[in-house]
């Protein structure tokens, strides 16, 4: 867990950062680079409520590079 992930994880309820996490885990990126697959909270990220796909500048966890990355989020199941 990432610097800020333990800063505001620390100041919500345990229900509140667990909702945070589902939720960023389901946005997933693939690394320019080399390919590997990741998701958003790997890397340190928190996304919650977001309308839409998401962008940054990031470091790959596997290779170490940097690139623009955008973070799809991963279809749900239909039940």
């Amino acid at each position: 867990m990432g610097l800020i992930q333990r800063m505001m994880t620390a100041i919500v309820s345990e229900e509140t950062a667990a909702l945070w996490e589902a939720e960023t885990r389901q946005y997933q990126a693939t690394c320019k680079k080399c390919q590997h697959q990741y998701d958003a909270w790997d890397i340190g990220a928190i996304i919650y409520k977001a309308t839409s796909d998401r962008h940054a500048l990031v470091r790959c966890p596997a290779c170490g590079k940097r690139s623009m990355t955008w973070f799809d989020k991963r279809q749900q199941p239909d039940n």
